[in-house]
């Protein structure tokens, strides 16, 4: 599993080389050489009463706001 974990880790990060967090843009010596990216923003819900009222409430407009920010959103449901 851990040998996995650290494959999928250096695949990526030899795929994505040329692909920088768009928050350490202004500390690069050329940032014109890479692409950028925002990162994903990332909800996580306590329970499914959660995830019924952003679906239906204020949290779907907020996740398509974060979207035409550029982030990926992703929502986690985490029940203990």
């Amino acid at each position: 599993m851990l040998r996995n974990t650290i494959s999928c880790i250096i695949l990526s990060c030899l795929l994505l080389a040329d692909t920088k967090p768009l928050a350490i843009r202004p500390f690069l010596e050329s940032p014109a050489n890479f692409s950028y990216n925002r990162g994903t923003f990332l909800i996580i819900l306590g329970n499914d009463a959660g995830l019924q009222g952003l679906e239906l409430g204020f949290g779907l407009q907020y996740i398509k706001y974060k979207r035409s920010q550029g982030f990926t959103v992703d929502v986690v449901l985490k029940d203990d």
